[in-house]
């Protein structure tokens, strides 16, 4: 499969959004049981902006970024906040 040569290409790139991706989730689900609702916004918000960072620079290092990969993964990623936080 196309993903499987890619991650094997560049791992560092997606083992670093795995780790992030990660704690991400165990913190939005811990601080979520203890009516921390202000701090999983944060940790979503900040979560948001490193996914569409991340995208960039990956895209960047393949020597492939364009303006419809950016505009991609900024709608992608306003997508998903919009749909996690219910904004």
């Amino acid at each position: 499969m196309i993903i499987f040569k890619e991650i094997k290409k560049q791992p560092f790139d997606y083992i670093l959004l795995l780790v992030v991706s990660l704690v991400t989730i165990i913190s939005f689900l811990l601080f979520g049981n203890h009516g921390h609702s202000h701090f999983q916004r944060q940790v979503l918000y900040a979560f948001v902006v490193f996914y569409f960072i991340w995208s960039l620079v990956h895209h960047s290092r393949r020597r492939d970024l364009q303006l419809s990969i950016i505009v991609e993964y900024l709608l992608f990623a306003l997508l998903a906040l919009i749909i996690i936080s219910g904004i």
